[in-house]
């Protein structure tokens, strides 16, 4: 009984100190942009009357919601590219790409070169995996990889050279696409 009594108390002074629900008179407008707003403040809507909700409304928590715009759910449709610039932007592309890859072979053939050089030698070639075993290479696979990268790699820059300048002026882009 004593609990009961306890738990009685405590609920009733509970209850007695909780707040107290606050009503303040809604105002329901449509703003400049055509928003619907809702607020407490009548001299942010001129001339509009208290709102009798039908349903609670509930604070979301962030200031305005908008329902995003065409052009803002779809950014691709909001304006066709202009063709001039996306093929300019292809240009500049391929060029990129062409020298990242002259790039990578330019760090790679020096080290090929060397190992054909060891080859070259007659000194026996092998590698480690990752569990640290010992594996033959041959100097015949090295040397044809060699032969194989450094080609492409002066093809690069031929390319990068003349040849893309080159292919693009008969494709008819502008000579600054690809500077």
């Amino acid at each position: 009984m004593y609990v009961h009594k306890r738990l009685l108390t405590w609920l009733l002074v509970s209850l007695a100190f909780a707040p107290a629900t606050v009503h303040a008179e809604i105002y329901k407008c449509r703003g400049p942009n055509g928003d619907v707003i809702f607020t407490s403040h009548q001299e942010q809507c001129p001339g509009a009357q208290v709102h009798q909700p039908k349903k609670r409304l509930q604070h979301s928590g962030t200031p305005h919601h908008t329902e995003p715009s065409p052009a803002q759910r779809h950014p691709a449709a909001a304006a066709p590219p202009d063709p001039e610039e996306a093929m300019a932007a292809r240009w500049r592309k391929k060029k990129a790409s062409s020298q990242k890859r002259l790039e990578k072979l330019q760090q790679t053939v020096p080290k090929l070169e060397r190992v054909v050089g060891w080859c070259n030698h007659g000194d026996d070639l092998y590698y480690e995996d990752e569990d640290g075993i010992r594996h033959g290479m041959s100097c015949d696979r090295v040397g044809q990889e060699y032969a194989k990268q450094k080609a492409e790699m002066e093809q690069l820059e031929q390319y990068l050279a003349e040849g893309l300048e080159e292919e693009c002026r008969r494709s008819g882009c502008l000579p600054g696409w690809i500077r």
